[in-house]
């Protein structure tokens, strides 16, 4: 197989291991019997679920996609002689997104809440 074909196939498989896992949560609450009584523990294991997510996530970009971008930036950090361009590269992505993300959130806070797409997008509790 080429490369671009184990990339495709390496994107789908975890994609779709990915879509599975984040599918068997919900079979998991029901079976554990989560309902609404219990949102305590529900919100729990929801959490930690998520969690664990966002880890297999930035290992993903720790793993896969820094070593890609140290192969990419090599030429530019020996000609600027930085050798963690990369890194720097990698990190601002991740703050740009988080910054982006935090932005929608202060925007969604301070306006009314009278759409239901509103309402949808804005997740985070307030007070």
């Amino acid at each position: 197989m080429d490369l671009l074909g184990t990339k495709m196939l390496s994107m789908a498989l975890i994609g779709g291991i990915s879509l599975i896992i984040g599918l068997i949560t919900w079979k998991v609450s029901a079976l554990l019997g989560m309902t609404e009584r219990r949102k305590g523990k529900k919100e729990v294991i929801t959490s930690l679920l998520l969690c664990f997510g966002g880890g297999v996530l930035f290992a993903t970009c720790l793993l896969h996609i820094l070593p890609e971008a140290r192969e990419g930036f090599h030429e530019e950090e020996e000609r600027l002689e930085i050798h963690w361009l990369a890194e720097l590269c990698v990190s601002a992505g991740f703050f740009l997104v988080y910054f982006v993300e935090e932005m929608v959130h202060v925007v969604l806070h301070n306006t009314s809440h009278t759409e239901q797409i509103h309402r949808t997008f804005s997740m985070r509790k307030s007070g």
